[in-house]
Formats: C-alpha cells, sequence, structure tokens
C-alpha cells in the first residue's frame, strides 16, 4: 500500500477539473477543425473565382462579386482591388497552419516564416480592405465604414503584439494574440458565413429575409469579428481560471457556436460561392 497515494475522494476532485479541461478543448479543437475545412473552401473558391479570371485578363467577372470593385480607369482603386484579392489566399491558407500543432513542433522554421508572411500580407490586405471601403464607398453606410476601420484597427494591434511577444519568448502570450490576429482576420469570412446563414435561415423557414436585413447588416458588420474574440477570450479565461461547472457550461456554447459556424459554410457554400464557380 502506497501511503503517499492520496485518497480516492481527493483524487476524483483533482482529476475532475483535468477532465473539463479536457472537454473544453476538445470543443475548442473541433470548432478549429470546422473552421479550417471552411476556410478551405473559401480559399478554392477566391482561387477559382479572383485568381483565375486575373490570370485569364477578366477582371470585369469580379463585378458580380463585388459591385464597383474593378472600375475601368480608377488606377489606385483597381490596384488596391487585386492586391486586395489575390493576397487573401495566402491569409486563408497560411492562418490556420500556425496554428497546427505538429508544424509548430516539428517544423519551427516554416512556422515563423509563415507568420510573418500571414502578418504582412493581413496588413496589406486589410489596409487595402479599409481603402476601398471609404474611396469606392461600402453597402452598408456609417455602420459598415466604423466596422471596417475597427476591424482594421484591431489586425494592426494584434499583429504587432503578435510579433512583440514572440521576440520577447513570451510564447503563452504570443499565442493568444497571434489567434486574435487569426479571428479579427478572417473577419470577411466571418461575414460571409453570418450573411448566407441569415438568408438561407429566413428561407428555410419562409420568412422575407429583407425585412430586418439592413438591421441586421450593420449588426453584423460588427459582429463578424466582435462575435468570435469576444468567444475566443471567454474560452481561455473559463479554461484558466473557471469551476469545472463552467467550463462544461462553455464546453456546450461552444459546440452550439461550431454548430452555427457548419450551418454557415454549407449556407454560404451552396448558395454563393458554388454558382459563382460554375455560373
Amino acid at each position: 500500500m502506497d501511503v503517499d497515494a492520496p485518497p480516492k475522494a481527493q483524487q476524483a476532485s483533482q482529476g475532475e477539473p483535468t477532465r473539463a479541461n479536457n472537454t473544453l478543448k476538445r470543443s475548442a479543437k473541433v470548432w478549429f477543425i470546422v473552421a479550417v475545412i471552411g476556410q478551405l473552401m473559401f480559399a478554392v473558391y477566391v482561387a477559382g473565382f479572383y485568381w483565375l479570371s486575373a490570370l485569364q485578363g477578366n477582371f470585369a467577372k469580379w463585378e458580380k462579386a463585388t459591385p464597383k470593385g474593378f472600375v475601368e480607369g480608377d488606377v489606385m482603386g483597381n490596384t488596391a482591388m487585386i492586391m486586395h484579392m489575390l493576397l487573401a489566399l495566402i491569409i486563408i491558407v497560411g492562418g490556420p497552419l500556425q496554428f497546427v500543432p505538429h508544424i509548430q513542433r516539428k517544423y519551427r522554421k516554416f512556422h515563423r516564416w509563415n507568420g510573418r508572411v500571414y502578418m504582412i500580407t493581413v496588413f496589406l490586405v486589410s489596409g487595402t480592405g479599409l481603402y476601398m471601403v471609404w474611396a469606392k464607398g461600402g453597402i452598408g453606410g456609417p455602420f459598415q465604414y466604423a466596422a471596417s476601420t475597427l476591424n482594421t484597427i484591431l489586425i494592426f494591434w494584434f499583429g504587432i503584439l503578435t510579433w512583440r511577444t514572440a521576440v520577447q519568448r513570451k510564447l503563452k502570450v504570443h499565442k493568444r494574440w497571434a489567434f486574435r490576429l487569426f479571428l479579427a482576420g478572417s473577419g470577411v469570412w466571418f461575414a460571409r458565413l453570418g450573411f448566407m446563414s441569415w438568408v438561407m435561415t429566413h428561407v428555410t423557414l419562409g420568412y422575407d429575409y429583407n425585412t430586418y436585413w439592413p438591421h441586421f447588416y450593420n449588426i453584423w458588420s460588427f459582429g463578424q469579428f466582435v462575435v468570435p474574440l469576444l468567444a475566443f477570450e471567454l474560452y481561455w479565461r473559463t479554461l484558466e481560471k473557471s469551476s469545472k461547472t463552467r467550463k462544461y457550461a462553455f464546453t456546450g456554447l461552444l459546440y452550439f457556436l461550431t454548430l452555427l459556424t457548419a450551418i454557415g459554410i454549407i449556407s454560404v457554400t451552396i448558395a454563393m460561392w458554388i454558382p459563382r464557380l460554375t455560373g
């Protein structure tokens, strides 16, 4: 008999937080896997629609997806549009790779260089996107202008702190800032998921999605990056500081958010990306 072994009740109390943590982490991994699948679908769309038409010299095709995006004679605006759309593929593909544990451990040099390329690219893409919103005009009015500006500010802020904490070798904090950057940089992807989920849900239930569309558009212009960032903040704080009950509760919430993410991916793929690729 091992006299140093803790009583069974104590062992159970010590093991329960670990199980709660593992369960919560597992739900986060499930969400990430679903999100990566969705981002890969987005990458196929960007490559098949924007890159392919650009290689063919058919920039006019972009008008189907982005009104006023490519305007004859608008050198600055067209340059910004081309940079924004073509560089976006690097963000969509490179971002998720930064959070794959196997790559982080086995391919550290690639991880570092991919991170640098990602950061520079997300700065360029968000900067050109903000320029287009203000110079060309958005379809959402003041709310979209304000949301796009705030999102861009957050991207630059998160990017700088991601770089700084990496240089300082504060790896735990670095990972958090890097994931915040990833979420903020994926705002356009989240936007499409939210907008098409709204449309598909209303159509499925037989309601007119246009009734409250302007209000939802204004709200989701901010929600596309605020909601994911808020969910992440709640996740890691719950993981480190909350009771096991709250951890299990947030696990359920995260699975629900995963379901919503999956619905959004399916909706935007069926209703937007496939028709544009095949049309």
